[in-house]
């Protein structure tokens, strides 16, 4: 590393990330506790994109959010602990606390693309 630019500190989106992302544009939810275990509240959003690692989000509005809840993308029962990662204005980025599976990650992939598929047709 004696010889190399200073290109090579600079740092990429592309070699940082542990996981290809897809985008996928689909309907989802968030469910979290209420402070003082008030009660369930859920909140619709808009899934982005999605990794085997985590997903990036985009709210209806700015509100404020725990650090941890669970997402579920709609047409699918299954539901992801996150952990927000950063935000910027009513988009997030979250982490999986548990890896998903990639055959349940192309099987929602599949499906928005299926979904595109039959809009375009109308």
């Amino acid at each position: 590393m004696e010889r190399a630019t200073y290109l090579a500190r600079v740092p990429s989106e592309m070699y940082e990330r542990r996981y290809e992302r897809f985008p996928i544009n689909r309907p989802g939810e968030i469910a979290y506790l209420e402070s003082g275990l008030g009660g369930l509240r859920k909140i619709g959003v808009k899934v982005l994109d999605m990794s085997q690692g985590g997903a990036g989000l985009e709210l209806p509005l700015s509100i404020k959010l725990p650090q941890h809840y669970y997402l579920s993308v709609f047409g699918f029962p299954n539901r992801f602990g996150c952990a927000e990662v950063h935000r910027n204005g009513t988009r997030i980025g979250v982490k999986f606390l548990g890896n998903i599976d990639g055959e349940l990650l192309s099987s929602i992939v599949r499906a928005d693309f299926r979904a595109g598929a039959v809009n375009l047709r109308r």
